[in-house]
């Protein structure tokens, strides 16, 4: 190869490369600051009414950062991110979670929640991802009034997403967190005379993410007569079922003066 040839080779490489190291330098880098907080409504549903008393902190939460170009980097926890880690500018998408929304029961819940957000040439952005409950929540009540007519009980929960079965036992007071589609509940209830009753499962569908749903088992809604299983779904009648059962005077008597 000629001198002459061997010098246009070498200026176009350099061409290249400096083209390049412009391209690069048009496009720009960036970097971020990622916190994760529990938002308004988790927190009253989580410390209002579901009795969670450690909600997780920014620290706990995993972190996926993407974008629509294929990038995708993950890590364990935020508390693991190096904030110096450098992006190429454009539009991208922070998602954290906290928990495993496949694994339902008791004290299980899961937090989730994304922002979208642009990084810009030599800029740092704050990103602050609000996270919510991405379980539903399930509390089962029992009336003093159903108390009465049956002393020993449990309720079975199963649900439709993972079909993990939940047990209830005798005055469980937690709230199982699943993940939000059906579920079905049934029973075994114990008369006062000792004889085994079973409650006819019940199918809830219709549910969602971020709210409680409270099932309530009540007698003839405290009425004298036939006796009649009474299921309630937030407060609203939805099933009633025949209870061929026999009780002692006192039974009855205090089942029918017991409050709902």
């Amino acid at each position: 190869m000629s001198v002459k040839k061997m010098l246009v080779v070498a200026l176009s490489v350099v061409a290249f490369y400096s083209c390049s190291s412009d391209e690069n330098e048009k496009l720009g880098f960036g970097t971020i600051r990622i916190s994760a907080e529990v938002n308004d409504d988790a927190i009253v549903v989580s410390k209002g009414s579901l009795g969670l008393t450690n909600l997780p902190m920014t620290g706990d939460f995993s972190l996926a950062v993407t974008n629509t170009n294929g990038f995708n980097r993950n890590w364990p926890k935020i508390s693991a991110y190096d904030a110096s880690t450098k992006y190429s500018t454009g539009l991208y998408r922070a998602t954290v979670s906290y928990g495993d929304i496949s694994i339902e029961g008791f004290d299980s819940p899961y937090f989730t929640g994304n922002k979208d957000f642009y990084i810009d040439n030599g800029s740092t952005t704050d990103v602050i991802v609000q996270a919510s409950i991405g379980n539903a929540a399930v509390a089962i009540v029992c009336t003093e009034n159903f108390k009465n007519y049956f002393p020993q009980r449990e309720f079975t929960l199963v649900t439709a997403a993972h079909n993990t079965t939940i047990r209830f036992e005798q005055d469980e007071m937690r709230c199982a967190f699943i993940d939000p589609y059906k579920f079905t509940v049934s029973g075994n209830v114990v008369t006062q005379t000792g004889e085994v009753r079973s409650v006819v499962a019940t199918e809830f569908a219709d549910i969602e993410a971020r709210t409680l749903y409270k099932i309530k088992y009540d007698v003839n809604s405290g009425q004298v007569g036939g006796a009649k299983l009474v299921i309630s779904f937030n407060d609203q009648v939805i099933d009633t079922q025949d209870i061929d059962i026999e009780l002692n005077d006192r039974a009855g008597r205090a089942g029918t003066n017991s409050e709902n």
